[in-house]
């Protein structure tokens, strides 16, 4: 029984690891969708948002709507400024994005599993 039982452990383990994925996945584009809303909503209600000269300045606010925690987390103190591509405060803002997402639907966060 051992034999047959000794690959078992691992299979139930990658199907946990396809699960967080399928969910990151998930959260990834409902992440992708809301930001599209918002830089739809800020074109349409937000005229201080749409600087044909300085794309940040619409980045700015697409982020805050999406989620004024992170961005204020995140980008708070020193907001993205013309032209800059700041790689790492992306990530942890899509970080913080996504975890304040599986709060909201209830997901089990990746740290209790």
């Amino acid at each position: 029984v051992a034999a047959l039982c000794a690959g078992c452990e691992g299979a139930s383990g990658n199907k946990k690891r396809r699960q967080r994925a399928h969910r990151a996945n998930s959260l990834d584009r409902e992440l992708s969708v809301k930001r599209e809303a918002c830089a739809a909503s800020a074109r349409a209600e937000r005229p201080e948002c749409d600087d044909g000269d300085d794309a940040s300045v619409m980045e700015n606010c697409v982020l805050r709507c999406a989620s004024a925690s992170c961005y204020d987390e995140v980008y708070g103190r020193d907001a993205l400024e013309e032209g800059e591509v700041d790689t790492e405060r992306g990530r942890a803002f899509r970080s913080c994005a996504r975890e304040e997402l599986r709060r909201l639907r209830g997901y089990q966060t990746f740290g209790t599993e």
